[in-house]
């Protein structure tokens, strides 16, 4: 059979038991284990055989994990202006990719005076794509004003038109940068903004 011996004398080329705490043991003699009643090697070379204790005998010793540590938790507004700064950074460098000039022409060629070919770039697209990656951090915002504590009537006030003027200046800008989009673009273009 594929693999090697099977049957009865397998348990011979098994690893041997331990052996009696007081148990020496010679390198040529082969001893019998009174507990499993299978015959046992020492495999040692100097004569003597190493003893140790019996797996009853030994302690387990608990595994001790690592403390994880406390952080400390920042506001949702702050989560979300670090995650906004992140956005605009891949933005950025989005931009310079598909926006970037050969700068190393002479300057007779009129791509090579600035880095960025800006007179390609759709400001419109622009606005609606920072808008929709402002979304959370804007969310977060009017979260954060809504949950204020008691307050008096002029700063109730104050809060309320300051949510009002964030939601109607971003729905605006939303909105018209939307139709310049639609009057630009077709729809089928227009399809690949929903796509993530």
């Amino acid at each position: 059979m594929a693999g090697g011996r099977r049957g009865p004398n397998r348990t011979s080329y098994c690893r041997s038991p331990l052996s009696e705490p007081g148990a020496v043991g010679n390198g040529n003699h082969s001893t019998s284990s009174p507990v499993t009643g299978v015959r046992s090697r020492t495999r040692s070379g100097s004569g003597t055989g190493i003893s140790s204790p019996p797996l009853a005998a030994q302690t387990v010793v608990p595994l001790k994990h690592c403390k994880i540590p406390e952080l400390a938790m920042d506001s949702s507004v702050l989560f979300e202006l670090h995650l906004f700064f992140c956005h605009l950074i891949a933005l950025f460098v989005h931009y310079i990719n598909i926006y970037k000039t050969v700068w190393w022409y002479p300057p007779s060629h009129p791509p090579s005076h600035t880095s960025l070919n800006f007179h390609l770039i759709d400001y419109n697209l622009l606005i609606f794509t920072v808008i929709v990656l402002a979304r959370r951090l804007i969310g977060a915002i009017v979260k954060e004003a809504s949950q204020s504590g008691k307050l008096s009537f002029p700063q109730s006030i104050f809060l309320v038109t300051v949510r009002f003027a964030v939601l109607t200046g971003t729905g605006w800008s939303l909105c018209r940068s939307m139709i310049y989009l639609f009057r630009t673009y077709s729809v089928l273009n227009l399809l690949f903004l929903c796509y993530p």
